[in-house]
């Protein structure tokens, strides 16, 4: 909606409601009051505004705009995905005039109903729609639940987050299959040299780190190349949203350590054995 305030064309979304619309959806007012009953039947109607449009046009409470009081302020509540930033808007009640025409029922064209948790929703949706047919008996009933209008917001985002977490799982996988492959035939490659060690006095945790240490310096070169691409993409994909977490460095630490401890268990799995076998067995397999 564009009205004028204070010789200013201000410009925000205007959503119509009944007076208790913000005391059923658990909305708080922060400053100035909550619409009242008797705001129906005043000659103009009421506004309550979010932080955001009174920031952005210094909107003051007991001001008018157009005839109609602003009687209180919001904090900035989301209704859409937070791939938009909030917008000022306003809450609004009719009262009996609205800019020279009576109030027409399509206005109101929806309801909003708040079920209380653990209720039966099937017997809860019956009883809305018999109190609707008792008013309108031809009215088309129809009913959503907003959490899976949520969720319809972010579908995109949970399809690939599932396809991220079933590659994911698909890498990991295949990576400790390769490793695990990779140490049996080093493993066997080496095995004299271990023979060799372990009879200059070698003992078989020195060997397992001379078998980690190799793998360490693989995984650091791994890390150094991968880190700034998955950096890349996930701040391609939070710049979506107007509203995102931070990308914090001790994740990909994390995500490295994860790693890091699946490989050298895979490794020292492996090479326990060997490291552990007799010396002189090993040397007669040359």
């Amino acid at each position: 909606w564009g009205r004028m305030y204070k010789d200013q064309d201000i410009n925000f979304q205007c959503i119509p409601v009944s007076p208790s619309f913000l005391h059923v959806m658990g909305i708080e007012v922060k400053s100035g009051r909550d619409f009242r009953p008797e705001d129906d039947l005043k000659e103009n109607g009421c506004y309550i505004f979010n932080e955001k449009a009174r920031e952005m046009y210094n909107l003051e409470l007991g001001e008018k705009i157009d005839g109609d009081e602003i009687v209180g302020f919001i904090s900035n509540v989301k209704f859409a995905s937070f791939r938009n930033e909030v917008s000022p808007m306003t809450f609004y009640v009719w009262g009996k005039y609205r800019w020279g025409q009576e109030v027409d029922s399509k206005y109101y064209a929806a309801a909003y109903v708040k079920v209380k948790a653990g209720s039966d929703l099937r017997a809860a949706m019956k009883h809305v729609q018999a109190c609707l047919t008792k008013i309108d008996p031809i009215y088309p009933f129809k009913t959503t639940f907003y959490d899976e209008i949520l969720q319809q917001t972010y579908e995109r985002e949970l399809k690939i987050s599932n396809l991220i977490t079933l590659f994911s799982v698909i890498a990991i996988f295949i990576s400790v299959v390769g490793v695990f492959g990779l140490v049996v035939f080093e493993s066997e490659y080496r095995r004299k040299e271990v023979a060799v060690r372990k009879v200059l006095g070698s003992s078989t945790s020195q060997i397992l780190f001379m078998f980690n240490k190799g793998y360490l310096a693989i995984l650091v070169v791994c890390f150094i190349l991968a880190a700034p691409v998955a950096f890349y993409g996930m701040y391609r994909w939070l710049e979506n949203f107007a509203y995102r977490t931070p990308m914090y460095l001790w994740v990909f630490l994390l995500s490295f350590i994860i790693i890091s401890a699946i490989t050298f268990i895979t490794v020292t799995f492996q090479n326990w054995h060997v490291a552990n076998s007799n010396p002189v067995d090993s040397m007669k397999t040359e």
